[in-house]
């Protein structure tokens, strides 16, 4: 796998990316950091990829993936006064608001982590819980909001077998 970036997962905690990387690696995955693609020889049966650092890697097959762009262009953002940003992205601050204060920004369309992803799932549940995030979801409008009034707020997990550590496996 050839990544353009310093490391796979960009975004991801690099605790995570260690352990997948380590798992993956087990597989037989061989893992090219911080390279590009520079060209590309194929025949009828093999590939031979050749990057920028001058590595050659044959194989039969190969994936290209690009990446991809937040489509948050034309939509009527601007008019609502949400602020995009050079990359497409939606401006927000920690509490994932946008300039319009009855906005709010989350996943891809905002360029990093979201606060769901940085942490574990119950932490980051708890973190929304402490900031009045879920104490009247879901509404109507399905925009969260602040309440001043105190409501419990319960976390539960469930376990996700899909997905094991990768240190078991």
């Amino acid at each position: 796998m050839v990544e353009m970036l310093p490391q796979i997962l960009a975004g991801v905690d690099s605790r995570i990316v260690q352990q997948f990387r380590r798992f993956v690696e087990k597989e037989g995955i061989v893992f090219y950091a911080g390279r590009t693609l520079a060209s590309v020889d194929y025949t009828e049966r093999s590939v031979t990829a050749h990057l920028d650092d001058g590595t050659n890697i044959d194989a039969d097959l190969m994936l290209i993936s690009v990446g991809r762009r937040a489509q948050t262009r034309g939509i009527g953002l601007e008019d609502a006064g949400v602020v995009v940003d050079e990359r497409d992205h939606v401006v927000v601050d920690e509490m994932l608001q946008t300039a319009n204060p009855h906005i709010w920004g989350a996943g891809d369309c905002i360029g990093k982590r979201s606060l769901l992803s940085s942490d574990h799932p119950v932490q980051s549940r708890r973190k929304l819980c402490d900031r009045g995030w879920l104490r009247n979801w879901p509404r109507q409008s399905g925009s969260p909001v602040r309440s001043s009034r105190r409501r419990r707020c319960s976390i539960r997990t469930r376990s996700n077998n899909n997905f094991p550590h990768p240190g078991n496996a």
